[in-house]
């Protein structure tokens, strides 16, 4: 065999070629199926998720209860509420608090020996995402005991989200966080079709960023 080769290089170059490409096959697909990283996770569903509690995705805790992802699988917009906390933008944490999209709160401060308080803004902000099949068109929030003073746009990409400015009636301020427990929040918006949804949603805590959804209705 050795003599063979030795007298057929254009042989052996052919066989070393073909035996190159089947290991560079095999060890593909060894790395496929056996292989684990540390960075990556995957979720494996023969159909539609439900979840009856919190869904965590790498360290990301999301506390949207009660959606199922099956009626998210349509070619239509869905609007998300969530609550962000402004320390995981360290990026933009200037640019979200100067927008003043952060919801305020009232903290104890002491000057000269004097104790009083103040309405400041805290760390959290609520933002609407997309998470649909279309853009939403027409957004618009509202909710019984608040008014959305300013959103950063009434119009929303796939994937993406939007900041909105949530004030209390009828001054205008919120004086607590917990003030906002309980709420509950309808999203309306338009398709390109013209079709109207709406999402409600309820405030369960705003420091945990827990919320509830509670439907979805389309006209």
């Amino acid at each position: 065999m050795v003599e063979f080769f030795e007298n057929s290089p254009a042989l052996t170059t052919i066989f070393i070629f073909i035996a190159g490409i089947i290991l560079s096959v095999i060890s593909f697909f060894i790395k496929k199926l056996f292989m684990k990283s540390k960075n990556r996770f995957f979720i494996k569903a023969g159909g539609n998720i439900n979840a009856g509690g919190d869904i965590t995705v790498g360290n990301k805790n999301t506390k949207i209860t009660n959606i199922n992802p099956g009626i998210k699988s349509e070619k239509n917009p869905f609007i998300v509420l969530y609550v962000r906390n402004v320390k995981n933008y360290p990026k933009r944490k200037q640019k979200i608090k100067d927008d003043g999209y952060l919801i305020t709160h009232t903290i104890k401060k002491t000057t000269n020996g004097n104790t009083y308080e103040a309405i400041e803004s805290s760390d959290y902000f609520l933002r609407l995402r997309n998470e649909g099949e279309e853009v939403a068109l027409n957004v618009k929030m509202e909710s019984n005991n608040f008014i959305i003073q300013k959103y950063q746009s009434k119009q929303i990409s796939l994937s993406d989200e939007q900041s909105v400015k949530v004030v209390k009636k009828p001054n205008n301020k919120i004086r607590s966080l917990k003030e906002l427990e309980g709420e509950i929040f309808t999203i309306c918006c338009d398709s390109q079709a013209g079709k109207h949804f709406c999402f409600k949603y309820k405030i369960n805590n705003i420091e945990n960023e827990d919320i509830n959804f509670l439907g979805k209705t389309n006209e």
